[in-house]
Order: C-alpha cells, then sequence, then structure tokens
C-alpha cells in the first residue's frame, strides 16, 4: 500500500499558541502526537509556508511550526536580530513546549539555523533536515552592497537572492496581496524566483505571500552578513538529510550537493520540477521525501 502524501485533509487542524521568550511573544502552530518535528521557515516566511506539511507530518508526529522573532505573529527581540538569537529561540521553544529530541526541519534561511543547532545542541536534536537551504548567497548582497554580487558574477542565484533581500522586508498590505495572488501575470513577476512548475496558483501564492513583509526580514540579512551560516558544519553527528530541487533559482541543487558534501553524517535528495518552496509546491514529491527520511530515523 502507497502512503497518501498529498497533504490530503486538514486531519489534524493546527492550534495556535505564543511562548514569551527573552520578554517578547514568539508565535507557534502545532498539531498532531507522537514524535516530535520542529519546522523553521526562511526568509520572507511564517509557519504558513508549512501549512500544506503539517497535516500530513501530524499524522504520525507532534508537530510544531514557529515563526522567528519579527516574523509571522512573532514580536521582534527588543535586542535586534542575530543568527544565535535564532538559533537560541529554536532551543527556548524546544524546552518550553517539551520536545524530546525534536526532527528539526528548515527551510531555506531556516536550514542553516536547523543545521547550527545540529552542531551546538547535538543531544537535543534526533535528526535535521535541510530544505533548499545553501543560502550562504543571503550574506553575498549584504555585504558587498546591493549590485556588488551581480557586478563580480552574473549567476541567476545573486539574481534571485538579490531579489528576495531587496523585497522581503517590505511592508505589503492584505488587499496588494489578494490581488497579486489572484492574477497570473502578477503571480509569476512577483514570485519568480520561488516558484517554477506549473502550480503557481492562487492558493499556493497566497500561503507564499503570507509571510512577506515581516520586520524582521532586513535586520536578519544584515545579522547573517555578520555570520558564516555554515560554521562548525563539521561538528553535526546526527543524520543530515539535504533536500534540494531541480529549478531553485534561490538554493541551485549544484550549490545543495556542495553543502550536503561538507557535513560527514548527510544523505542528498533532489525534487524534480520544482523551485525554491517545494513543500508548496509540489507537496506530494516533498512529504514522500521527508516521510521516508522519518521512517527511518525516527
Amino acid at each position: 500500500m502507497v502512503a497518501d502524501t498529498s497533504g490530503g485533509p486538514d486531519t489534524a487542524a493546527p492550534r495556535s499558541g505564543r511562548v514569551r521568550i527573552a520578554g517578547r511573544q514568539v508565535h507557534y502552530v502545532e498539531a498532531g502526537t507522537g514524535r516530535p518535528v520542529l519546522l523553521i521557515h526562511g526568509m520572507a516566511g511564517s509557519w504558513t509556508h508549512w501549512a500544506r506539511t503539517i497535516p500530513f507530518l501530524a499524522r504520525r508526529h507532534r508537530v510544531v511550526a514557529i515563526d522567528l522573532p519579527g516574523f509571522g505573529d512573532s514580536q521582534a527581540r527588543l535586542n535586534g536580530c542575530s543568527f544565535d538569537a535564532m538559533v537560541d529561540t529554536v532551543d527556548r521553544v524546544r524546552a518550553l513546549l517539551d520536545l524530546d529530541r525534536p526532527v528539526v526541519i528548515g527551510h531555506s534561511m531556516g536550514a542553516p539555523v536547523a543545521l547550527r543547532y545540529a552542531a551546538t545542541h547535538p543531544d537535543h536534536v534526533t535528526a535535521t533536515i535541510a530544505v533548499c537551504g545553501a543560502v550562504s548567497w543571503f550574506a553575498l548582497p549584504a555585504r558587498s552592497g546591493p549590485f556588488g554580487a551581480l557586478r563580480r558574477r552574473l549567476d541567476p542565484a545573486n539574481t534571485a537572492v538579490l531579489f528576495e533581500v531587496l523585497t522581503a522586508g517590505v511592508p505589503v498590505p492584505t488587499a496588494l496581496r489578494r490581488v497579486v495572488a489572484r492574477h497570473d501575470t502578477l503571480r509569476r513577476a512577483a514570485l519568480w524566483p520561488y516558484l517554477a512548475g506549473p502550480n503557481n496558483d492562487e492558493e499556493t501564492a497566497s500561503l507564499l505571500l503570507a509571510g512577506a513583509g515581516s520586520a524582521g526580514a532586513l535586520p536578519t540579512v544584515a545579522s547573517i552578513a555578520l555570520a558564516d551560516p555554515f560554521d562548525r558544519l563539521d561538528r553535526i553527528r546526527c543524520p543530515v538529510l539535504c533536500v534540494g530541487t531541480a529549478h531553485d533559482r534561490v538554493s541551485p541543487p549544484r550549490l545543495v550537493r556542495a553543502l550536503a558534501e561538507r557535513i560527514p553524517s548527510a544523505e542528498n535528495a533532489t525534487i524534480p520540477h520544482c523551485g525554491h518552496l517545494p513543500m508548496l509546491e509540489q507537496p506530494g514529491a516533498f512529504h514522500a521525501v521527508v516521510d521516508g527520511y522519518l521512517r527511518r530515523h525516527t
């Protein structure tokens, strides 16, 4: 019998909650019971980027998806954003919600957060999945000025990441998001770095755009520019799966493969016919890859 990996009906509607960390509210959603899985979104994201994955994973797992500080419905930190602060938030959420050695899954910017967490908190993680996570490119435009990366190398990844960096923190009124989501031409113009296949529909666009305009986006870019997000990869001891996609403009598959080669315990998987958000664009294929890995490691 083949498991239904499409996400299916909402078998476990997520519940919303908040925890207080460093005097600020951090929002999360939770669904299901079983071995815990902790989901971390990427730049210009929120928990809604996992909206199709949460019901699927909740069939066998307790699933928690957080909004990082300054993103979604979480308040920004009073003392500013840093890469280490994001890692600390993950650990504080894990402890406050009593998540016993979760599998940590990070997408895009959330992938290096998940990997750093595995490196610095080895006793708190069962396994890590880094999805489209070769995003050291985020630091490049911030270090060299908005167009420095493009002057040095006209790589499509530079263009896509520069677009994301320059637009992630721009406030987008709800009404404008709806207009963009409804019109095919606007969707393609606004979402070209993220979606590569035919599934650039209104529902997918609405879920993607839900995280746009977060207050934490630009401070996060600056914080990553001051850190090496892929430092300490050789310290990771838990199993790691690096997931890439065939047509990702932000985190190209060649960079995902190179990332996997730097981690002693890593495997690599590539999802075809897909762009930067496989959990929204190709949820069936994405869930099949993740479910297979979880069944081997939980």
